[in-house]
């Protein structure tokens, strides 16, 4: 059985009590998959944690230069099974051998098998600005008008104030 909910869970792979009340209530009803609430549900990351991200150094790069390998960078967030990462754009990977070459933003989209925490290194803010939902912290363009943008809702302007 299957429970959407305990993806991305410290407890996922663990027994956890409430996840075995759910499996013995459905126990002879045929279900295969499971959506429920859970309240003790722990992320293993959150966002603005330091981690690898194993993925494509670069896209469009020719088959001998191309190669897939853990890069360094700051997680986003979770949608399902998938992590979205920020790596920056010419960041070296583990071995030192490849650079990575960003596609756009510098965000990548990987299965959360694919990411493993990287001790020692400080967390980062990733708070999106409510005007733009830019992620100034990561190197984001804010894309604020400072003739029509209220400076409350912008996290560029409020950063500038602040210092």
């Amino acid at each position: 059985m299957h429970f959407y909910t305990c993806t991305g869970c410290v407890a996922e792979k663990a027994e956890c009590e409430h996840r075995s009340r759910i499996k013995a209530a459905v126990a002879k009803m045929s279900v295969r998959s499971v959506r429920h609430t859970c309240k003790a549900r722990v992320p293993l990351y959150r966002p603005g944690d330091a981690v690898f991200v194993k993925t494509a150094n670069d896209m469009n790069a020719p088959e001998d230069d191309f190669c897939i390998a853990w890069f360094s960078g700051v997680f986003v967030a979770q949608k399902g099974r998938l992590a979205l990462a920020h790596v920056a754009d010419g960041t070296e990977c583990e071995d030192g051998v490849r650079t990575f070459v960003a596609n756009g933003s510098g965000v990548v989209k990987v299965p959360l098998s694919r990411v493993k925490p990287r001790p020692g290194a400080p967390a980062s803010d990733v708070s999106q600005c409510r005007w733009c939902a830019a992620m100034t912290a990561i190197g984001q363009k804010c894309g604020r008008d400072p003739h029509y943008t209220p400076p409350g809702d912008c996290q560029a302007a409020q950063r500038a104030k602040a210092a």
